[in-house]
């Protein structure tokens, strides 16, 4: 599998309210990204910038999905995978792996100490 050289930053991020390129559904997400706690939730801490993806817009049983076009940013680059990883705190909690040519989608987890 080739790869193309990495980003010197991420290719797409929530820093603003709007969630641009990236589609949603439900009302789970909102029309875009939060500063951080919303009424009613748990504390939210631990996220790198300003803004974040917040899941709890309306509550509990809000439910939605969100999604990017992936193929928009790989053919002109020619890349052949892409990387998606998840972090909690400071820590890869996930990293999701796809080959475009494949198909092939793979969740791998970190080692535990």
């Amino acid at each position: 599998m080739s790869q193309a050289a990495a980003p010197a930053g991420p290719y797409s991020d929530f820093e603003a309210p709007s969630y641009g390129a990236w589609g949603t559904t439900g009302t789970a997400l909102g029309p875009g990204s939060t500063t951080g706690t919303l009424p009613e939730q748990q504390p939210v801490t631990g996220f790198e910038g300003s803004r974040l993806v917040n899941s709890y817009v309306g509550g509990d049983a809000a439910t939605g999905t969100q999604s990017y076009r992936l193929t928009a940013v790989l053919e002109p680059s020619g890349a052949t995978e892409v990387g998606l990883d998840l972090l909690a705190g400071n820590e890869y909690a996930t990293k999701l792996r796809y080959d475009v040519r494949s198909g092939v989608c793979a969740w791998t987890e970190p080692a535990r100490a």
